[in-house]
């Protein structure tokens, strides 16, 4: 068996007394090796139950500042190399910050996480001057257990103390360090005293040869354990704040045994606690794994993804023109670093997972490529301020080796795997003003530095402002003033529910704006706050902002007008955030309103409403009062009719004393406004051409004299008889000279012929 060795995670100090370890073969036995001067030199050594785990240091033995950690592991007569990528030991020095809490105090929850110290550190949690929890900051991040379960006490009541070695040693007579920092609220149990906890689920994993298992439904706070019913085991999973994790199991699942699964919390609270119980399936294939390009062929990692943690992990090396040899280890996490075997330069290499001897197929080949110019130039994006507990760094490419964030005070704040072009590393402890600290990525034989930031001052802790207002459906909340690289939450308070956590982007100024996103969509009547956790203070916006209902929008009517003596009809209006209630307005009044959706409402406008001509405010208005601005509907007095041109036909049958028709004179003028409203004769009157040979009139359809008329204009028709009593001049403003009554006609392009007889 081609053993591959585990990987020692840090970051480690002086104050250290036990290292964690990744990707070991369960069951196999993990030494830790120091390299001091230049020798291999054995601290620690235990035999681990799953592929992760601590190993204590020897009582005898200690770390000092600069010394490499690696680790070795056996199995049944088989050695691995040491591994070559550990992190080396940073130095103490005598200053310090407050806790940073990484997980909510939960009611009754026996215990939560804590961060931001020196690696090493002793954590007490204190009530008064009692002690009633403890951890220990193996990686400067510590899981502290309460084993009667936290109370509910309000926000500074409980003090994290930490209690760190006397390197360099402390002012006499301390015989070591203890910096105290006040503690957050305590979240209330969501459960009440004699209710049921249920039991979380198993949602992956429960599968013959599995060593691990996907819980979800996990109640914040709560601790769970999974027994195998008959068989005598057991596995355990501390509480925290997640939801949904995956469990390592002592043992390989047997088909067809029962396991029980069960979550609790302490007895303080007083719940009952369902225990599932459930069969293990059959063994089950898994998936094909991805590997990620290996762009350095003598990196001590290889990136790949897809994996389901505790399984076995094969990989296959074969040199060119060579012979494959296949290496082992276990999988820790479903994507990241594993480490890598030995690659000749152009070896095809490929992986696949399984349990027991099923496997899954190969995933497809990489090449491994030699390096032959250094990475690109990484850059630490943004200032560096004290407290923060992260460096963010970009443009990391190529994706392989790792990348050592150092300090000028302590040395090595932490080493990761190259994973993305863009990265945010935690360090431990967390970052001291006025230190300088940089970032180097270390590929095949290069190393490649970032320029170097000195850490500055920031500002006391605020809780920032959240913009308002807010309205319901919206989907971001905007925070201004925050502190750069805070733990950032987003609540409602009338439900009291978490909706959003996140780091608060960093920044060239220790203040930055952003937003809250992917939570939802907020609902009327909420009340949002923000909460701030940062180098032990806890604050948050006040007062809390209230979720309101945006104002309707209106943007159209359809139709938009209507004729004098229309029949009624419905009114189609359309626009946005119209609610379910909603009416639409008639000159302030309400219409029968039918609603459709957000966006479009029927109106149903009655005939006594387009009864007289005028313009008419059309508006709504939503259920909670809120208006949208008007558009005019407007009901206009119907066109009156209109001609092209007019014909005159002359059939005057009045005679004078010698039989000779008398003459009949005809006038037409402009009357619409601004028109010059002078009189035209038309002078061939009577128009003989009327009659016909027998002496009907008209001659024809079409016989008599025509006018044209302009569109849109106005006309008036006066027929005069000078010989009529009374008429003087015969002037077509005389009224004693008109022979019948003016005739009004009104010019429209399309509208035909108007025909006036004269008799």
């Amino acid at each position: 068996m081609n053993l591959l060795p585990p990987r020692v995670l840090g970051p480690l100090s002086e104050c250290s007394r036990s290292v964690i370890v990744a990707n070991a073969i369960p069951g196999a036995t993990v030494t830790l090796v120091v390299k001091r001067g230049g020798v291999d030199h054995p601290v620690g050594r235990s035999t681990l139950k799953g592929s992760n785990g601590t190993i204590p240091l020897d009582p005898a033995e200690s770390l000092a500042g600069g010394d490499l950690v690696n680790a070795a592991q056996e199995l049944n007569g088989d050695h691995s190399a040491n591994s070559t990528d550990g992190p080396e030991v940073q130095k103490s020095v005598a200053q310090f910050d407050a806790i940073q809490v990484l997980s909510h105090l939960h009611q009754c929850s026996r215990g939560f996480f804590v961060g931001g110290m020196r690696p090493g550190t002793q954590v007490q949690l204190l009530q008064g001057g009692s002690v009633i929890g403890t951890g220990v900051a193996v990686d400067g991040t510590a899981s502290v257990a309460v084993p009667d379960g936290i109370p509910l006490v309000v926000a500074g009541v409980l003090t994290a103390r930490q209690v760190i070695c006397p390197k360099p040693p402390p002012p006499p007579p301390s015989s070591s360090y203890t910096v105290d920092s006040p503690l957050p609220a305590v979240d209330a149990c969501t459960f009440h005293q004699g209710q049921t906890l249920p039991a979380p689920t198993i949602a992956q994993g429960l599968t013959g040869c599995s060593r691990s298992v996907q819980v979800t439904n996990i109640q914040a706070g709560a601790e769970v354990s999974l027994e195998g019913k008959d068989s005598g085991w057991w596995a355990y999973l501390g509480p925290s704040d997640l939801t949904s994790a995956w469990l390592p199991l002592p043992v390989e699942l047997k088909p067809g045994e029962a396991v029980t699964i069960h979550q609790e919390v302490a007895p303080r609270c007083e719940l009952t606690f369902e225990r599932k119980t459930t069969t293990v399936g059959p063994q089950k294939k898994l998936d094909k794994p991805g590997l990620a390009s290996i762009d350095c062929n003598a990196t001590p990692t290889i990136y790949v993804f897809g994996l389901k943690p505790e399984a076995n992990l094969e990989i296959s090396v074969t040199p060119k023109g060579g012979t494959e040899t296949v290496y082992q280890t276990v999988v820790t996490e479903t994507d990241g670093a594993v480490p890598a075997p030995p690659m000749p330069v152009d070896a095809v290499v490929r992986v696949r997972q399984g349990e027991c001897s099923l496997w899954s197929d190969w995933s497809d080949k990489q090449t491994a490529k030699a390096m032959n110019a250094p990475p690109q130039t990484p850059k630490i994006s943004h200032e560096l301020f004290s407290c923060q507990n992260a460096v963010p760094v970009e443009n990391i490419f190529p994706l392989i080796g790792y990348l050592r964030v150092v300090s000028t005070m302590r040395g090595e704040l932490n080493r990761v795997y190259a994973s993305g072009n863009v990265m945010v590393i935690p360090v431990a402890p967390s970052l001291t003003t006025a230190d300088d600290v940089w970032v180097e990525h270390h590929v095949c034989k290069y190393t490649v530095p970032t320029a170097r930031k000195t850490v500055r001052q920031a500002r006391d802790v605020v809780p920032g402002t959240i913009k308002a207002p807010l309205y319901d459906g919206d989907t971001t909340v905007t925070i201004t003033g925050a502190i750069a690289g805070a733990h950032m939450e987003l609540w409602e308070e009338t439900k009291n529910q978490l909706l959003q956590q996140v780091r608060a982007p960093f920044s060239d100024t220790d203040s930055v704006a952003f937003d809250f996103s992917g939570f939802g969509a907020l609902q009327s009547g909420w009340k949002v706050y923000a909460k701030t956790w940062h180098c032990g203070h806890y604050v948050q916006t006040q007062p809390s902002v209230g979720v309101g209902l945006r104002a309707p929008s209106l943007s159209s009517i359809v139709p938009s007008s209507a004729l004098v003596g229309s029949a009624g009809f419905v009114l189609t209006l359309k626009g946005s955030n119209f609610r379910a209630g909603a009416k639409g307005q008639w000159n302030s009044a309400d219409r029968s309103t039918t609603f459709v959706s957000a966006t479009e409402l029927h109106v149903t406008i009655p005939a006594t409403d387009v009864a007289t001509a005028k313009s008419i405010a059309v508006r709504v208005v939503n259920p909670d009062g809120q208006p949208s601005g008007s558009l005019t509907f407007t009901v206009n007095t119907p066109a009156p009719a209109g001609y092209d041109d007019v014909l005159i036909q002359n059939c005057n049958t009045s005679t004078d004393s010698d039989g000779v028709h008398r003459s009949i004179y005809i006038w037409y003028r402009r009357t619409d406004p601004g028109a010059p409203g002078d009189w035209t004769e038309i002078e061939d009157s009577p128009h003989e051409a009327d009659y016909d040979a027998s002496g009907q009139c008209p001659a024809s359809a079409s016989s008599g004299a025509s006018f044209s008329l302009d569109n849109g204009a106005t006309y008036e028709i006066v027929c005069t008889d000078p010989e009529l009593p009374g008429c003087m001049n015969n002037d077509p403003d005389e009224v004693a000279c008109r022979r019948l009554s003016n005739i009004v006609v009104h010019g429209k392009t399309g509208g035909g012929t108007k025909i006036v007889r004269v008799t």
